[in-house]
């Protein structure tokens, strides 16, 4: 398996980091402002900013499916469901719920 160098970015941390230029194999490597590891989104500062604002939407979109689909709209019945939600999420996936099709 041959090593990729176009797909190498540098993501400079902390505040003090002087963002030097990368070199590998006299190919510059690409500066990153934000990189996915583990699932998480991390920028140059350390902020998760960008992974508050992902899980604010997705916890939207899952009330939204959950509100077209139930037809009570009481606080009671839709709170314990929202919670609910990581149980269920092995069985259903509310983020695929418009694109799926079935092959059967």
């Amino acid at each position: 398996m041959k090593f990729d160098k176009s797909k190498c970015q540098i993501l400079h941390l902390g505040w003090g980091n002087p963002g030097y230029m990368y070199k590998l194999a006299n190919e510059r490597l690409e500066r990153s402002l934000a990189e996915r590891d583990l699932g998480i989104w991390v920028d140059g500062r350390l902020n998760m900013s960008q992974q508050c604002a992902l899980a604010a939407k997705r916890a939207k979109h899952v009330l939204g499916y959950m509100k077209y689909s139930i037809a009570s709209q009481l606080r009671e019945v839709i709170v314990p469901l929202y919670w609910c939600g990581p149980i269920f999420s092995s069985v259903c996936n509310f983020g695929d719920l418009n694109i799926r099709t079935s092959n059967y």
